[in-house]
């Protein structure tokens, strides 16, 4: 867009000036220092942002501005004042708000730049060209500038300048590349004396790893210490209850008198059926027979009734040695309880699979043992009713009864003396058990002492590293073993 017109407020000699632009050249002449390079310096001030500081603010004023107005309205003004502190760019577009541009610095804002479409042409990094004016006395265009400028500006005009570029960055990535380089080479060298301190870590890694696999056998050792400890416990608890057993089973010895005891009952069966049938011939024989013969034929048998009451006198205390021993197998059932109940935890003792099994067959035959003490409380009723036959003597038939009690008592007895047998192998079973937490005490023991000797060895926890002392070394091991 052509500029129309240039407005000066205030600028050097400039107290208000406008100047109109011709479309095609416009010259301004007048006598020296009436202001001709002062509007080049304007205009120069707007599109450029030169001269810097604030030396051209025309004398008595206290601050000055330059406008330039476009054919299309577009007006762009500089302002500033002696202070600077009011140092803007203003842009203003008919029917639109103004834009206002300040914190520029030395640059001039891109929106300034797209509205004039002037700015300098950079050659170089450190090099710019205006090729859009020209101060009063510089020299036509380059040909006082230095063969650097020169070879660059013209290398720019015809396209080189990408190669120049090229070598540049090419030169800068060398010469950074070389830094990074020596700079690596330095922490490479830092590093290998660093890692010559670590030259033994194979070592101690090695050392580490053996002393992992010591804890992890010291824990599982310890753990199954704890556990047969336990288990030691509860043997020696079931060693007690067995000596009790055995007491049980020691009393129980007498029940051979039980035996004999059937023998005479089922006698006097025999002789209870000889007494019954005498008694039908009796009163077959009582129809034909007055009352003093009847009686007589009954004194003739009163000794035979007589003997036949002291042998029931005979039955009945051998019955109360019956009841007595029931009595104590009735104190000793609570024994019995404790002893199923001991023997039914013995299953979870995991000594040995053999122990398992017999602890198993143990457990079979107690329940053999608790189904004979159900029976022997059915022969307990029974034997209570044997004694209300007994005070009865016409109620003899109940004998046979009593002789089949007596027959299951003896059957229990038997698998008493199978239980007393199983129970001592049991008792041998808990001393291999024993014997076997001994050696699992000294093997948790002997790995401790090896524990705390590579400590010892080592001087440092292979944990966090920090050094450690003898005594501490004793501690640790041993803490670990509990």
């Amino acid at each position: 867009m052509l500029l129309k017109k240039v407005v000066l407020n205030n600028f050097q000699s400039h107290a208000y000036t406008e100047i109109d632009i011709a479309p095609t050249l416009t010259v301004i002449v007048g006598e020296s220092d009436n202001g001709k390079s002062a509007v080049v310096r304007a205009i120069r001030w707007v599109l450029f942002n030169e001269p810097r500081g604030s030396d051209f603010i025309r004398v008595g004023a206290s601050e000055c501005s330059v406008s330039l107005i476009y054919e299309d309205g577009v007006t762009v003004t500089r302002v500033r004042n002696a202070s600077g502190s009011k140092n803007r760019y203003i842009i203003s577009r008919p029917g639109q708000e103004e834009q206002v541009f300040e914190g520029f610095g030395i640059s001039v804002p891109e929106e300034v730049v797209k509205v004039t479409g002037v700015k300098k042409i950079k050659i170089d990094d450190d090099v710019s060209v205006d090729l859009h004016t020209a101060p009063q006395l510089d020299p036509p265009f380059l040909l006082m500038e230095n063969g650097s400028v020169k070879a660059r500006a013209i290398g720019r005009l015809t396209g080189t300048d990408i190669f120049d570029f090229a070598h540049k960055k090419a030169t800068q990535d060398l010469n950074r590349t070389r830094d990074d380089l020596k700079q690596a080479k330095g922490e490479l060298d830092i590093l290998i004396d660093n890692l010559k301190e670590y030259d033994d870590l194979q070592q101690l890694e090695d050392t580490i790893q053996k002393l992992k696999g010591l804890i992890e056998k010291v824990d599982l050792l310890k753990e199954r210490l704890v556990f047969l400890s336990e288990k030691r416990e509860m043997l020696n608890r079931i060693d007690c209850e067995i000596h009790e057993l055995d007491g049980i089973i020691e009393e129980l010895k007498s029940i051979d008198n039980i035996e004999n005891m059937a023998l005479k009952t089922e006698a006097l069966c025999d002789r209870y059926i000889t007494l019954m049938n005498f008694k039908g011939s009796l009163s077959n024989l009582a129809n034909g027979i007055n009352s003093a013969e009847y009686v007589l034929k009954g004194t003739e048998s009163l000794q035979e009734c007589i003997a036949y009451l002291s042998e029931l006198d005979v039955m009945v205390s051998k019955y109360k040695t019956v009841k007595g021993l029931c009595d104590k197998y009735k104190k000793n059932d609570k024994d019995l309880n404790i002893i199923y109940r001991a023997l039914e935890d013995m299953k979870y003792i995991d000594i040995s699979e053999n122990i398992y099994t017999e602890v198993a067959n143990m457990k079979e035959k107690l329940d053999v043992l608790t189904s004979m003490r159900d029976k022997l409380y059915g022969l307990k009723r029974e034997l209570k009713y044997v004694e209300k036959v007994l005070d009865d003597s016409n109620e003899l038939p109940e004998v046979e009864q009593l002789i089949s009690g007596v027959q299951g008592i003896l059957d229990v007895y038997r698998q008493l003396i199978k239980i007393n047998q199983q129970l001592k192998d049991v008792k041998q079973n808990i001393a291999i058990a024993d014997q076997d937490i001994n050696k699992a005490q000294k093997s948790l023991n002997d790995m401790v002492n090896r524990y705390e000797e590579l400590l010892k060895a080592l001087k440092i926890c292979p944990v966090c590293f920090s050094p450690i002392t003898q005594d501490r070394a004793h501690e640790i091991a041993h803490n670990i073993a509990g």
